[in-house]
């Protein structure tokens, strides 16, 4: 079976608790996160 890896994600959602942790998850795997506005500057100093 072959499974495809996930090399960048687009980030955005309305209800953002939670979301630092899973960045910073996604961020261990090696995976680029794209997000805009304030998420994205959130999600930067989380990483």
């Amino acid at each position: 079976m072959h499974l495809n890896v996930i090399k960048r994600v687009l980030i955005s959602v309305t209800d953002k608790k939670g979301i630092v942790d899973f960045a910073r998850e996604l961020n261990n795997f090696g995976v680029e996160i794209l997000s805009t506005g304030g998420r994205r500057r959130s999600c930067e100093t989380a990483v």
